[in-house]
């Protein structure tokens, strides 16, 4: 089965995914440029602890993409035109996570996209229809990783029932 998110194995950090979300239609057609470094410290702090260089990118010169799991640019840039090429805007679903330089901001205006499917997954009671307060990470600074902590988001999203889905 193909993927149909261009964002599967990579990762924004905030606020660019807000803003790439913000004309999510425009963006996917979007031209990548692929860059050196990140503008981000903690990017460049991340990038020097991997264990493989991966590429980073910029998506209409502003919304900076970290391709973590591809090899280099061509997989990365061919991936995410065919990926986004896919996307059914009438089946989207768009998630957030309480991660990668996040703040009350982000999540309030994520809260506030026109999209009819949507969850962002917290470790704060937020009280937005879009938040999923997940209990297990309040002492913790952020939602703990993705793809480590998946069980425990799934979770919390099946038992969740303020979200749309």
């Amino acid at each position: 089965m193909p993927y149909l998110s261009p964002t599967a194995g990579l990762y924004f950090f905030f606020p660019d995914y807000i803003n790439f979300l913000s004309d999510l239609k425009g963006n996917l057609e979007a031209k990548l440029r692929f860059v050196t470094e990140s503008k981000y410290s903690l990017g460049n702090e991340r990038y020097n602890k991997a264990k493989k260089s991966y590429p980073i990118a910029l998506l209409n010169d502003e919304h900076e993409i970290h391709f973590l799991h591809y090899a280099n640019q061509y997989e990365a840039e061919s991936k995410w035109h065919k990926r986004a090429e896919r996307v059914d805007f009438d089946k989207l679903v768009v998630v957030g996570t309480e991660l990668d330089q996040c703040t009350e901001k982000d999540i309030r205006d994520f809260d506030r996209m026109n999209f009819e499917r949507k969850f962002f997954f917290t470790r704060k009671d937020y009280n937005l229809p879009s938040t999923i307060y997940i209990k297990d990470f309040e002492h913790n600074v952020k939602i703990g990783d993705p793809y480590r902590s998946g069980h425990i988001l799934y979770k919390s999203l099946a038992i969740n029932k303020n979200v749309k889905q």
